[in-house]
């Protein structure tokens, strides 16, 4: 066979087979069951700053902001059941943040310096942990707007399960709510403190070309390691790792001080050795940055995101 007949022959093999191993993205996103929302596509994410597993829908290059979020979630045994009402009090929370171009994480409240482990559990002290659906953990951390199903994933990653639940796969395990986000954190519940140490362990995990990072604190509790100084260390250290240009403002989902009905609704409600306070100490930071605290007790957050966006 001539030569050139070999090169024809083998360009069209690479051109066959390469189309077959990369099909283009409306294809892929044509499969949108449960079962394939999360499958082997594997693309770049359009941001630039590193790869993740997912469907590419529609790339957000024609909004205007841009805001990196990471929310602060009290895991403690006193949340139980407000992270099995998420389903509720979240539902809407994503789609209201179309807006803008939005990046969303989530770790928890745990801040203990001389503890590594609880229940032989890595705690994670403001890292960003991994996103959860269905009761699978999926192999990346951080949602985007142009995934399929964002909110689907940002409620199953903030839901706290019960004990006893079953898993969806098709093992139909007992589900243990410690093994799958939010999971369960150590004895000491300091959601500031927390959040000033994902500043440097995540300082390569935010994108460097936006224009505010949002904290949101979700907690039924106070942050008692708080003091006069505690908003200047935490401005200090984010000017630190992120820089001057980038501004930073935290909200919270919390007993908002002084609202009496809400805290005695909470206590009411609240499992035995289980306890609420007012947020004191976390609502003096959040005002600090120019931020608000919506009540824990009202029966939907979702505005909060609206708020967020105009604020923006």
């Amino acid at each position: 066979m001539p030569e050139y007949y070999k090169a024809l022959s083998f360009l069209c093999c690479v051109l066959f087979y390469g189309c077959a191993f990369f099909p283009n993205h409306q294809m892929i996103l044509e499969k949108t069951s449960s079962e394939e929302v999360f499958s082997s596509a594997f693309v770049e994410d359009v941001e630039g700053d590193e790869y993740r597993y997912g469907f590419v829908l529609n790339p957000d290059k024609n909004r205007q902001k841009k805001g990196d979020f990471l929310f602060l979630v009290d895991t403690s045994y006193h949340m139980v059941k407000h992270l099995e009402e998420v389903p509720n009090t979240f539902r809407g929370f994503v789609p209201r943040l179309s807006p803008i171009s939005w990046k969303i994480g989530f770790t928890n409240a745990d801040y203990d310096p001389s503890a590594f482990s609880y229940f032989d559990r890595d705690l994670f002290k403001g890292r960003v942990m991994l996103l959860e659906w269905n009761g699978n953990i999926l192999p990346y951390r951080f949602l985007y707007p142009y995934f399929t199903n964002n909110e689907a994933v940002f409620l199953n990653t903030l839901k706290r399960y019960q004990a006893g639940d079953i898993s969806n796969d098709s093992s139909d395990q007992y589900i243990n709510p410690c093994d799958l986000p939010p999971y369960c954190q150590g004895n000491i519940r300091s959601p500031i403190r927390s959040l000033i140490s994902a500043f440097s362990v995540n300082v390569d995990l935010f994108r460097k070309n936006v224009d505010w990072f949002i904290a949101i604190i979700f907690t039924n509790g106070d942050d008692p390691y708080v003091d006069d100084n505690t908003a200047n260390i935490l401005m200090s250290e984010w000017r630190k790792y992120h820089g001057p240009e980038k501004k930073i403002r935290i909200y919270s989902i919390a007993i908002i001080p002084d609202d009496e009905k809400c805290l005695n609704s909470i206590k009411s409600a609240q499992y035995d050795f289980a306890t609420a306070s007012y947020s004191h100490n976390i609502h003096k930071v959040v005002q600090a940055t120019g931020g608000d605290t919506l009540s824990i007790c009202a029966p939907n957050y979702s505005p909060l995101a609206d708020v967020i966006v105009q604020s923006l």
